[in-house]
């Protein structure tokens, strides 16, 4: 291990103090609310096998490539809870073995000492990439765009955040990378809440989760002291012919302090654009049912269909909403007749 490293990693745990060191020495842990099982391409699993589990509606997936240490890539389930959907495959810039819970330890690591990613490396800000796992395989959407959710993860936070250990991954489709936000790659530097937690500038804090024990994390059942809401990735692609998808992770300026993502089983699904309408579907493939759209009975709650009032949504919200109205109109005029009967 390089010396500036080894020093880093003794820094993160100064930094959050003997606690940590006291609770995994005596096997302390919280009660997991459930367990993330996570299998290595060590453990049986194939390359194919990961990336054919990501295939949803209209699309199918081959010549499948692995680039990397086989510990760092794997398939996972048992995710509800935690990372926010059930099964899919995890890729990391570490051993993905280690990043099931209980949090722990702060500086879980594994220094494959292997190289980066070309194509990850403009990402960074200019600093280089070590340990890269890259998953790269040919796809036939049967539809002009793709979408698909994931989640990254990371032992960086929160100590690192604004540093140039910003681990870094892209979903390179057809060479353009789709994971963003805004219209910066996700990283360690662009979904946080600050370093220190909480006080320093943060990035996108809506979208992060903390997990860090020293700043008031820990009860989610991962290693990982950081990790991003469910993410979208959407893509415009070729369809019906063969385009190209390539996910990379790696570390950035040195090899420890393992980051990873999470990504959703069955969740690359091809989707044709139309216009916005009240449905309930994403009709314009952007990730967000009737994200945009306008209809009568109510305000739009996104992600949850158009004008989605008292749990229904679109013409039958509509429907109800006037029936409602309708029933308040008739108990009024029911009162002023009986006041009036009344009175006489």
């Amino acid at each position: 291990m390089k010396l500036h490293s080894f020093f880093r990693r003794i820094r993160k745990h100064l930094l959050r103090g003997a606690p940590v060191f006291a609770a995994a020495a005596l096997g302390l842990s919280s009660p997991a609310l459930a367990q993330l099982m996570v299998t290595d391409l060590n453990g049986g699993v194939t390359a194919d096998e990961l990336a054919q589990s990501l295939a949803g509606s209209g699309v199918t997936i081959s010549n499948v490539t692995f680039t990397g240490a086989p510990q760092a890539a794997g398939s996972f389930s048992g995710g509800n809870g935690i990372i926010g959907f059930s099964d899919g495959i995890i890729l990391g810039s570490g051993s993905v073995s280690s990043v099931p819970g209980p949090n722990d330890e702060d500086g879980v690591t594994t220094d494959f000492g292997g190289p980066g990613d070309a194509d990850l490396d403009p990402l960074t800000g200019g600093f280089p990439t070590q340990d890269a796992a890259v998953l790269e395989f040919d796809f036939v959407p049967q539809g002009g765009s793709v979408s698909f959710l994931y989640v990254f993860t990371s032992d960086e936070y929160n100590e690192f955040v604004a540093s140039e250990f910003n681990d870094v991954f892209a979903f390179f489709v057809n060479g353009t990378n789709c994971a963003l936000v805004g219209s910066d790659p996700v990283s360690i530097n662009t979904i946080n809440n600050g370093n220190p937690f909480g006080v320093g500038p943060s990035s996108h804090p809506e979208l992060f989760i903390n997990n860090d024990l020293e700043d008031g994390g820990g009860s989610i059942d991962t290693e990982m002291d950081g990790l991003t809401r469910v993410l979208t990735c959407t893509a415009t692609v070729n369809s019906g012919a063969t385009n190209h998808m390539k996910l990379a992770i790696a570390d950035v300026s040195d090899g420890i302090l393992d980051a990873n993502v999470f990504i959703q089983a069955g969740s690359l699904s091809a989707c044709e654009p139309q216009a916005e309408i009240c449905n309930g579907l994403d009709d314009d493939c952007d990730g967000v049912v009737d994200n945009g759209c306008t209809g009568a009975g109510g305000a739009l709650i996104e992600g949850a269909g158009c004008s989605l009032r008292a749990g229904t949504s679109g013409s039958a919200g509509l429907t109800v909403g006037l029936l409602a109205m309708a029933s308040v109109f008739f108990a009024v005029r029911r009162a002023k007749s009986h006041s009036s009967n009344s009175g006489r």
